[in-house]
């Protein structure tokens, strides 16, 4: 599947190390480098920044679904 915001090579069997570090800087470009890697944490109270999160997360799951060749 193409995606305009996804211009490097999709995730396969012989390309982690390249497929890593564009992975990277793309989540990074859309502030959700550090959700993915754990550094920002899931607020414990329920609220507007929980929601925020759990959006973030789902938006971050879908990118990186993406970035897999099938």
């Amino acid at each position: 599947m193409s995606d305009s915001t996804i211009n490097f090579a999709l995730l396969d069997n012989h390309n982690y190390h390249q497929w890593k570090e564009d992975a990277a800087a793309l989540l990074r470009s859309k502030k959700l480098f550090r959700l993915v890697t754990g550094v920002k944490q899931r607020p414990s109270a329920p609220g507007d920044a929980q929601d925020e999160w759990d959006e973030d997360a789902e938006a971050a799951a879908g990118l990186l679904a993406r970035m897999v060749d099938k």
